[in-house]
C-alpha cells in the first residue's frame, strides 16, 4: 500500500482530480418548489380516472345480486 510520501506529484494530482470530479455538487432545487411540484403532480394523476369517467359518459351499473351482502360473496365458492 502506498503512502502519501511515496506517491509522485502527478499521481497525487491525478487522484485529487478524480476525487473532485466525483464530488461535484449538482444544484439542488428549492425544497418548497419540489414539494409543490410533487403535490400538484399527485393531484393531477389522481384526477385522471375521474376525468376519464366523465369524458366517456358511461354510467356504471352495479348488479343488485352482487350487492345483496355476504350471501353473494360466498356463492363464488359454491357455498350457500
Amino acid at each position: 500500500m502506498h503512502t502519501k510520501s511515496r506517491l509522485s506529484r502527478e499521481e497525487r494530482l491525478n487522484r485529487i482530480a478524480i476525487a473532485q470530479e466525483w464530488m461535484v455538487e449538482l444544484p439542488h432545487p428549492h425544497p418548497v418548489r419540489l414539494v409543490l411540484l410533487v403535490v400538484l403532480c399527485s393531484f393531477a394523476v389522481g384526477l385522471l380516472p375521474i376525468a376519464y369517467t366523465l369524458s366517456t359518459g358511461k354510467a356504471i351499473v352495479t348488479n343488485p345480486a352482487n350487492a345483496s351482502g355476504e350471501a353473494g360473496v360466498w356463492g363464488v365458492l359454491g357455498e350457500k
